[in-house]
């Protein structure tokens, strides 16, 4: 389960519960129903937000009121060929979850992003191969974990590693808008053997300019039937 994805060296983090043992977060908001009390947002009873028939089916981390605040829905757009699938506007709530998730190592959020896209992906994506946008080398051991990789656990879609592979040493924020269209030179493609037949979905938290989507997107579409782009979030001025 999610909560074993914790990076086990950070004994305690600050967050919204003030200093709170890594290991207790992890048990409060497992995706089981039993354990699964509290919003990870607002931290108030999750079951007293909803009625008698939403749940009997409500498997969210979050509570009704909270997830309705963060105005998730499916979206699409493009990116010259590319079809990119996401399910918020990148603000308000939903960045701060995201800069929680990534930059504050509250890994317990991980399933609330694509909560959204469990049922489309059983009608629409059930064959299709999930990918993750790599990061770089500094990303994951500033980290301590891979959060695209954690991303795709949450999903109900088949998922590989290390097709992608970063080997550039800027991070992305550090990078101007030149060097983001330049992100090709930075990643390098392998086992593209697990590609062949499969309809290939690429994995990614944030879209911003899209460059980084467009060059993985262009390195994996001579090895597979189709590629297409889920994110969690698109930036408005995409």
């Amino acid at each position: 389960r999610e909560s074993r994805s914790w990076n086990a060296s950070k004994e305690r983090r600050g967050c919204l519960l003030g200093e709170i043992s890594v290991s207790g977060i992890g048990r409060l908001f497992r995706r089981d129903k039993k354990s699964q009390s509290y919003c990870a947002f607002c931290f108030e009873s999750i079951i007293d937000s909803l009625g008698f028939i939403e749940a009997l089916v409500w498997n969210d981390i979050l509570c009704y009121k909270c997830r309705q605040s963060l105005d998730s829905g499916y979206r699409k757009s493009n990116k010259e060929w590319l079809t990119v699938h996401y399910f918020y506007e990148y603000r308000d709530e939903i960045k701060d979850a995201i800069s929680r998730f990534k930059d504050l190592g509250d890994t317990y959020l991980a399933p609330l992003f694509f909560y959204p896209f469990n049922l489309r992906s059983f009608f629409f994506f059930h064959d299709y191969l999930i990918v993750c946008v790599p990061s770089t080398k500094k990303s994951l051991e500033r980290r301590g974990f891979n959060h695209t990789e954690l991303l795709a656990k949450t999903i109900s879609i088949e998922s590989v590693s290390n097709v992608l592979n970063h080997h550039g040493d800027l991070l992305q924020k550090e990078k101007s808008k030149r060097e983001r269209m330049q992100i090709s030179d930075d990643i390098i493609l392998g086992n593209i053997e697990l590609l062949q037949g499969r309809k290939v979905l690429l994995l990614d938290d944030v879209c911003t300019t899209g460059s980084t989507l467009l060059a993985c997107a262009n390195l994996l579409k001579g090895h597979c039937l189709s590629v297409e782009a889920l994110c969690i979030a698109l930036v408005s001025d995409f």
